[in-house]
């Protein structure tokens, strides 16, 4: 059971959300820095300022994930953690950069553009969206991922067994005699 409040979780998932907004904003930026030759600190503060201006999605979606996820995470086994932190580490990538496409493309979405090539244009929207949804994938997946291990030793010192599915138990306890007969172990 997990013995955060609701508050705590709404908290650390809107913080989880705003920290992982702000280090794909850095990394993406350093990446569009390197192909145009201009690295300097002023990556660090528009990546600050990205990420507010994203804070009508980053907010709810981190308080979403803060309330779901963590009871999600406590008494599974890590295979099944990892397809848990997989999984909703794409669907924040597929939600962040469909939403990023959509207001990328607005003003050819209204009509307000004047695009002279479209099949180039087009072109570059679909690679940029696939590095979007391929970046901002991969952060969510170690962020969350990190922070699914966390509250997993936070649940373990506070008393709570992690791994201990009644599933999961005897296929434990197999491999633990197994490694010890293998090892020539007595036990």
């Amino acid at each position: 059971m997990n013995h955060q409040p609701v508050k705590r979780r709404l908290l650390s998932g809107t913080l989880l959300g705003l920290f992982a907004a702000y280090v794909w904003a850095v990394l993406i930026l350093l990446f569009y820095a390197s192909q145009e030759q201009w690295l300097g600190l002023g990556v660090l503060g528009v990546a600050a300022y990205a990420v507010a201006m994203a804070t009508w999605l980053v907010l709810p979606m981190g308080a979403v994930i803060g309330y779901i996820f963590p009871p999600q995470v406590i008494n599974i086994a890590s295979t099944c953690l990892f397809n848990r932190v997989a999984v909703t580490g794409l669907a924040c990538g597929l939600t962040a950069s469909l939403c990023t496409a959509a207001i990328e493309m607005w003003p050819n979405l209204t009509g307000r553009a004047v695009i002279i090539d479209h099949a180039a244009w087009q072109k570059h929207e679909f690679l940029r969206f696939g590095l979007n949804f391929a970046s901002m994938s991969m952060v969510s997946c170690f962020c969350l991922g990190a922070w699914a291990l966390i509250i997993r030793k936070q649940e373990a010192e506070q008393g709570g067994a992690p791994n201990a599915h009644p599933r999961h138990a005897g296929m434990l306890a197999r491999f633990a005699r197994g490694i010890r007969r293998a090892t020539g172990e007595r036990g």
